[in-house]
């Protein structure tokens, strides 16, 4: 069986006595709000930059999810640059590759590379 939380554990034991404290109530919303954030946050961390908090709760928590609305705001921008700049720049960089390539027998590239790369380690 696995273990209760601190919380699961003070609610069953308010719900048995027929009453549940503002107290109670209040933390259930924030560790609510707090759980919003952590999910958001993973979002961001696999690359989803559209996620958004609602910006509710009490002032410190307002404030947590208006920062993390403008962070994620400008990691979604500068992807946005980041896929814009390679998509420019890879026709570009193919193009100049290929002009260098059909201009030298590829040996002759594969030897420059083995003399400049001599005294790099391969692991």
């Amino acid at each position: 069986m696995a273990a209760k939380s601190p919380m699961c554990l003070v609610r069953s034991r308010a719900d048995a006595a027929g009453h549940r404290p503002r107290s109670l109530l209040v933390a259930e919303r924030w560790l609510t709000d707090l759980a919003d954030v952590v999910a958001a946050a993973e979002r961001v961390g696999r690359g989803d930059f559209s996620a958004r908090l609602l910006e509710r709760g009490p002032p410190f928590l307002r404030s947590v999810a208006r920062a993390f609305n403008t962070m994620t705001t400008r990691l979604e921008a500068q992807e946005r640059q980041r896929r814009d700049l390679m998509a420019d720049v890879a026709p570009e960089l193919a193009a100049e590759v290929a002009t260098t390539l059909a201009g030298r027998p590829l040996p002759a590239i594969t030897s420059g590379l083995r003399r400049n790369c001599s005294g790099v380690d391969a692991r």
